[in-house]
Protein backbone atom coordinates (compact mmCIF):
# COMPACT_ATOMS: atom_id res chain seq x y z
CA UNK A 1 0.00 0.00 0.00
CA UNK A 2 1.35 3.52 -0.73
CA UNK A 3 -0.79 5.55 1.17
CA UNK A 4 -2.46 4.06 4.60
CA UNK A 5 -5.24 5.85 7.31
CA UNK A 6 -5.51 5.76 10.83
CA UNK A 7 -8.01 6.58 13.13
CA UNK A 8 -7.92 5.70 16.79
CA UNK A 9 -10.14 6.76 19.95
CA UNK A 10 -9.68 6.29 23.14
CA UNK A 11 -12.34 6.93 26.08
CA UNK A 12 -11.08 5.67 29.98
CA UNK A 13 -13.25 6.31 33.01
CA UNK A 14 -12.45 6.33 36.97
CA UNK A 15 -14.53 6.57 39.49
CA UNK A 16 -13.70 6.48 43.52
CA UNK A 17 -15.02 6.56 46.24
CA UNK A 18 -14.15 6.61 49.91
CA UNK A 19 -15.66 5.98 53.60
CA UNK A 20 -14.32 6.67 56.86
CA UNK A 21 -16.67 6.20 59.37
CA UNK A 22 -16.52 5.30 62.97
CA UNK A 23 -15.05 1.63 63.19
CA UNK A 24 -16.75 1.27 67.36
CA UNK A 25 -18.20 3.06 69.86
CA UNK A 26 -14.45 3.67 71.17
CA UNK A 27 -13.19 4.87 67.89
CA UNK A 28 -11.84 8.55 69.07
CA UNK A 29 -9.92 9.28 65.71
CA UNK A 30 -12.67 12.42 65.37
CA UNK A 31 -12.40 12.75 61.73
CA UNK A 32 -14.73 11.04 59.25
CA UNK A 33 -15.45 11.66 55.70
CA UNK A 34 -17.37 10.60 52.81
CA UNK A 35 -16.19 11.41 49.32
CA UNK A 36 -16.81 10.30 45.56
CA UNK A 37 -14.58 11.08 42.44
CA UNK A 38 -14.45 10.19 38.89
CA UNK A 39 -12.04 11.31 36.03
CA UNK A 40 -12.69 11.02 32.32
CA UNK A 41 -10.11 11.19 29.31
CA UNK A 42 -11.23 11.51 25.94
CA UNK A 43 -8.95 11.22 23.26
CA UNK A 44 -8.75 11.22 19.00
CA UNK A 45 -5.90 10.30 17.10
CA UNK A 46 -6.14 10.26 13.11
CA UNK A 47 -2.64 9.98 10.60
CA UNK A 48 -1.47 8.80 6.88
CA UNK A 49 1.39 6.99 6.45
CA UNK A 50 2.56 7.58 3.08
CA UNK A 51 5.60 5.30 1.57
CA UNK A 52 7.35 7.65 -0.50
CA UNK A 53 9.74 4.97 -2.27
CA UNK A 54 10.54 1.62 -0.92
CA UNK A 55 12.62 2.91 1.67
CA UNK A 56 11.08 5.92 3.41
CA UNK A 57 7.70 6.44 4.84
CA UNK A 58 6.59 9.29 6.16
CA UNK A 59 3.78 9.90 8.41
CA UNK A 60 1.59 12.98 9.26
CA UNK A 61 -1.04 13.24 12.24
CA UNK A 62 -2.90 15.01 14.87
CA UNK A 63 -4.48 14.31 18.31
CA UNK A 64 -6.74 16.17 20.36
CA UNK A 65 -7.57 14.96 24.23
CA UNK A 66 -9.87 16.37 26.64
CA UNK A 67 -9.49 15.12 30.73
CA UNK A 68 -11.83 16.33 33.15
CA UNK A 69 -12.37 15.41 36.54
CA UNK A 70 -14.89 16.52 39.71
CA UNK A 71 -14.44 15.53 43.61
CA UNK A 72 -16.95 15.81 46.01
CA UNK A 73 -15.99 15.08 49.74
CA UNK A 74 -18.51 15.66 52.97
CA UNK A 75 -16.48 15.14 56.38
CA UNK A 76 -17.09 15.65 60.00
CA UNK A 77 -14.98 16.53 62.94
CA UNK A 78 -14.69 17.57 66.44
CA UNK A 79 -14.30 21.03 65.01
CA UNK A 80 -17.75 20.74 62.66
CA UNK A 81 -18.93 19.89 59.05
CA UNK A 82 -17.19 20.82 56.47
CA UNK A 83 -17.90 20.40 52.56
CA UNK A 84 -15.50 20.44 49.48
CA UNK A 85 -15.68 20.05 45.61
CA UNK A 86 -13.64 20.04 42.72
CA UNK A 87 -13.99 20.65 38.99
CA UNK A 88 -11.62 20.53 36.63
CA UNK A 89 -11.05 20.42 32.78
CA UNK A 90 -8.48 20.98 29.82
CA UNK A 91 -7.81 20.35 26.35
CA UNK A 92 -4.60 19.86 24.24
CA UNK A 93 -4.39 19.09 20.53
CA UNK A 94 -1.49 18.25 18.69
CA UNK A 95 0.16 17.71 15.47
CA UNK A 96 3.33 15.48 14.75
CA UNK A 97 5.40 14.03 11.75
CA UNK A 98 7.71 11.36 11.43
CA UNK A 99 10.10 10.35 8.52
CA UNK A 100 11.32 6.50 8.70
CA UNK A 101 14.35 5.57 5.86
CA UNK A 102 14.98 2.29 6.21
CA UNK A 103 18.01 1.25 3.62
CA UNK A 104 17.75 -2.88 4.47
CA UNK A 105 18.54 -4.60 7.15
CA UNK A 106 21.60 -3.13 7.73
CA UNK A 107 19.94 -0.07 8.90
CA UNK A 108 17.67 2.68 9.56
CA UNK A 109 16.70 6.03 10.88
CA UNK A 110 13.92 7.76 12.06
CA UNK A 111 13.55 11.51 12.09
CA UNK A 112 9.78 13.25 13.66
CA UNK A 113 8.56 16.62 15.62
CA UNK A 114 5.38 17.28 17.25
CA UNK A 115 3.88 20.34 18.07
CA UNK A 116 1.14 20.59 21.24
CA UNK A 117 -1.03 23.32 22.14
CA UNK A 118 -1.70 22.72 26.06
CA UNK A 119 -4.81 25.33 27.02
CA UNK A 120 -3.48 25.87 30.64
CA UNK A 121 0.27 25.26 29.47
CA UNK A 122 0.35 26.89 26.05
CA UNK A 123 2.32 25.70 22.90
CA UNK A 124 5.56 23.37 22.84
CA UNK A 125 7.27 21.61 20.40
CA UNK A 126 9.62 18.08 20.67
CA UNK A 127 11.56 16.31 18.34
CA UNK A 128 13.13 12.56 18.39
CA UNK A 129 16.00 11.24 16.31
CA UNK A 130 16.85 7.78 16.10
CA UNK A 131 19.29 5.35 13.82
CA UNK A 132 19.84 1.58 14.36
CA UNK A 133 22.64 -0.25 12.28
CA UNK A 134 23.56 -4.15 12.31
CA UNK A 135 27.33 -4.34 13.72
CA UNK A 136 27.05 -8.17 13.49
CA UNK A 137 24.66 -10.92 12.39
CA UNK A 138 21.63 -11.32 15.67
CA UNK A 139 23.51 -7.89 16.93
CA UNK A 140 22.35 -4.09 16.22
CA UNK A 141 23.60 -0.99 17.79
CA UNK A 142 20.75 1.41 18.13
CA UNK A 143 20.51 5.17 19.70
CA UNK A 144 18.11 7.82 20.37
CA UNK A 145 17.59 11.53 21.27
CA UNK A 146 14.73 13.90 21.96
CA UNK A 147 12.83 16.11 23.81
CA UNK A 148 9.18 15.16 25.93
CA UNK A 149 6.69 17.10 27.74
CA UNK A 150 5.20 15.64 30.49
CA UNK A 151 1.66 18.13 31.84
CA UNK A 152 0.69 17.98 35.78
CA UNK A 153 -1.96 15.66 37.20
CA UNK A 154 -4.71 17.46 38.35
CA UNK A 155 -4.17 16.44 41.74
CA UNK A 156 -0.68 18.30 41.23
CA UNK A 157 -2.23 21.40 40.07
CA UNK A 158 -5.85 21.54 42.00
CA UNK A 159 -6.50 21.66 45.82
CA UNK A 160 -9.08 18.94 46.86
CA UNK A 161 -9.94 17.91 50.18
CA UNK A 162 -6.60 15.45 50.67
CA UNK A 163 -4.36 17.05 48.28
CA UNK A 164 -2.70 20.48 48.50
CA UNK A 165 -2.06 21.20 44.30
CA UNK A 166 -0.19 24.27 43.18
CA UNK A 167 -1.90 26.02 40.36
CA UNK A 168 1.21 27.73 39.21
CA UNK A 169 3.33 24.45 38.46
CA UNK A 170 4.21 24.31 35.30
CA UNK A 171 4.88 21.25 32.50
CA UNK A 172 8.07 19.61 32.91
CA UNK A 173 10.76 19.64 29.30
CA UNK A 174 12.79 16.80 29.09
CA UNK A 175 15.80 16.65 26.45
CA UNK A 176 18.18 14.56 25.14
CA UNK A 177 17.77 11.38 26.31
CA UNK A 178 19.80 8.59 25.52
Amino acid sequence: KRVQGRLMLASSATDVSGVNEPDSPGDSLGFYFTSIGNTRRRSADASIIASLTNAAWLTLGGHAEEQREVAFTQGRSSFGPSNSSFRGARRSRAAYTQLLLSGSDAGSATVGARYDDNEKFGGFATYRIAASIRVAPGSRLRAAAGTAFREPQFYENFTTTFTVGNPELMHDRVGFKI
